[in-house]
């Protein structure tokens, strides 16, 4: 009996206890998981915003270096030594710039040492070997710090005339002659990029004759390149989390266009790589000699010749063509609008205004949560003294 007892003493939880219980418990597990969450929101935005400041430290670096170096050695296709006093067509730096988007920019630097000229004229359409005057680059000096490379396959060199110009990549070598690859790397007239399904704007170079289609004269300047690049945009969109599309732009830089006139398709066998989907925009504005004078930096900008900055007078391509081939380039002003994924809270941001910048008018951010942090800086391109080897 006393036995019963005890068992029948024993008692369970109530029903109002186990609710009780599991509510406190969810309770904590609701407050954990908005914890987990919100640092999860805190991370993936700081992450965010991490990337923005490497991808500003990349337009100030590596960028910012090609820029400055861009047409340092092409200067000397500017000599009468080469074109008889004729004006170069391209000179290292060729803008491709659009009014309320993302401006691009065609760059290319050489090699001091390696330069020489063709010995007869070189016409593309009849085969891929130019005749020139010597391709040694000079021998070893002990009162030089090293001792130069000589021209060998796989380089890259540009053919420039007054009419046009021609990027290659290195066969083979002679004394007295380079065999191109026999798909270009790229030539004036060559760009033309598929219009941005959003925005259905392309990218196209204006050349009146395409680089592959003139004849190049005795005595062109021919340049072995330390780099070529051509900064594009291009848009995307890229699915999220909750399903919905993230619009980004890419932007690319292209080394090789392999003769392809649409360098950013899917197809294209083009040698590209996204530098960053954080740069909503890039402005670029050109600033000629014109504009400065030695005894008086304060002098007003002359806005004839300064060129796709906001309020200019002149937005005529050609007449900044005819400027940078005449060497007449200044300064270079950079604006660029980077943006950052902002995570957390519940429905999208109130909309907010992109400030104009260079040509481009004010408009609306893409739709989603985003800040944006403008970036903005001045470069002037170096010319390199110019060692003759012939």
């Amino acid at each position: 009996m006393k036995i019963k007892h005890i068992l029948k003493d024993r008692k369970g939880f109530s029903l109002i206890e186990t609710l009780i219980t599991m509510s406190v418990f969810l309770i904590v597990l609701s407050g954990v998981y908005v914890m987990v969450v919100h640092y999860g929101d805190v991370s993936r935005t700081e992450n965010s915003r991490l990337r923005q400041q490497q991808e500003a430290r990349f337009l100030m670096s590596n960028f910012a270096s090609e820029v400055k170096n861009a047409g340092a050695i092409l200067t000397v296709t500017f000599t009468g030594w080469f074109l008889e006093g004729k004006a170069p067509y391209f000179n290292g730096i060729y803008p491709l710039n659009k009014t309320n988007y993302p401006d691009g920019i065609i760059l290319a630097s050489g090699d001091p040492e390696a330069v020489t000229r063709t010995a007869v004229p070189f016409n593309p359409g009849e085969g891929n070997i130019i005749q020139v005057e010597d391709i040694d680059v000079p021998a070893y000096d002990v009162t030089r710090p090293y001792e130069y490379r000589q021209w060998a396959a796989n380089d890259i060199g540009i053919v420039v005339s007054d009419e046009g110009f021609l990027v290659f990549k290195v066969e083979d070598v002679t004394a007295t002659t380079i065999q191109m690859r026999e798909e270009p790397v790229y030539y004036s007239g060559l760009l033309n990029t598929t219009a941005s399904p959003f925005k259905g704007i392309g990218y196209s170079d204006p050349a009146e004759i395409k680089g592959n289609a003139i004849e190049y004269p005795k005595h062109a300047p021919i340049v072995r390149l330390s780099y070529f690049s051509i900064y594009l945009f291009k848009e995307v969109a890229h699915p999220r989390d909750d399903l919905s599309d993230r619009l980004v732009r890419q932007f690319i830089r292209v080394s090789d266009c392999f003769g392809q006139e649409d360098a950013l398709s899917e197809g294209s066998d083009s040698i590209k790589s996204v530098i960053s989907e954080n740069i909503w925009d890039l402005q670029i504005a050109y600033i000629a000699y014109e504009n400065f004078k030695d005894s008086d930096p304060d002098t007003d900008i002359d806005n004839a010749h300064h060129y796709f900055a906001g309020g200019s007078t002149s937005q005529v391509v050609y007449d900044l063509l005819d400027d940078l081939r005449a060497r007449n380039l200044k300064q270079l002003d950079f604006d660029a609008i980077l943006i950052t994924d902002e995570y957390g809270g519940s429905g999208e941001f109130e909309k907010r205004k992109v400030p104009a910048i260079g040509d481009g008018g004010s408009y609306d951010m893409p739709s989603g949560k985003y800040n944006y942090k403008i970036v903005s800086f001045s470069l002037e391109p170096k010319n390199y003294s110019i060692i003759f080897s012939l």
